[in-house]
């Protein structure tokens, strides 16, 4: 697999919600949210988010699927966080690390109704863990398709809960932990994919009958 330069520019990072054209940071409510261009490859598998607080020196690693933005959650307030991403295959070969960017972490009391982000957002379900229904809150930028969806960890789709044109600002569904059919699903890990049309975006559930 030959790997194109996909990855973040050398953009500045903000503290409030920002776009950028290649890529973006942001600190939302006490996390960081990283978005990237896609990798055109046809047998791209995924990608990697390295980060830790030394430059080049990551101490975390999270896969996160085939996914082109993700937030990095229970980040320490003040501190700067150092970020580079990697593409794999089918076959897990792993591309060079990314540009790195970097940005510090803080905590925005203002929630999500507050403000108007301009970028696409999944956030994290509440509550988590849940029994037996949870709230996903998402956000959408312009006037748009979008899809909410629920997946198992076989990458099985479970339930789709929203498919239709979705004005701008903030929106919420419920999932009840039930699939298509109207069923109770067993207890354990599931995924929320929010999908546009140049974003995917995932957030993992986990539900505890």
């Amino acid at each position: 697999m030959k790997y194109k330069y996909f990855f973040l520019s050398s953009a500045l990072f903000f503290y409030t919600l920002a776009a950028f054209s290649n890529g973006m940071a942001q600190s939302p409510r006490g996390s960081l949210i990283v978005q990237w261009d896609p990798n055109t490859e046809s047998d791209l598998a995924g990608y990697r988010v390295y980060y830790g607080t030394a430059s080049r020196s990551y101490s975390h690693q999270i896969d996160v699927g085939n996914v082109t933005q993700y937030k990095i959650a229970n980040l320490e307030e003040g501190k700067v966080y150092y970020i580079a991403l990697t593409a794999y295959d089918y076959w897990n070969n792993e591309s060079n690390f990314s540009k790195e960017v970097s940005a510090a972490a803080k905590f925005n009391s203002m929630p999500p109704e507050a403000s108007t982000p301009d970028v696409l957002i999944l956030y994290q379900n509440y509550p988590n863990p849940f029994n037996p229904e949870t709230t996903l809150s998402f956000n959408v930028p312009e006037t748009a398709y979008v899809s909410l969806s629920i997946w198992n960890v076989k990458g099985q789709l479970v339930n789709k809960l929203i498919y239709r044109k979705q004005s701008a600002g903030l929106h919420h569904a419920i999932w009840n932990g039930q699939d298509k059919f109207g069923q109770n699903v067993p207890s354990g890990t599931y995924f929320a994919r929010l999908k546009s049309e140049k974003f995917v975006l995932s957030q993992k559930l986990l539900l505890i009958r």
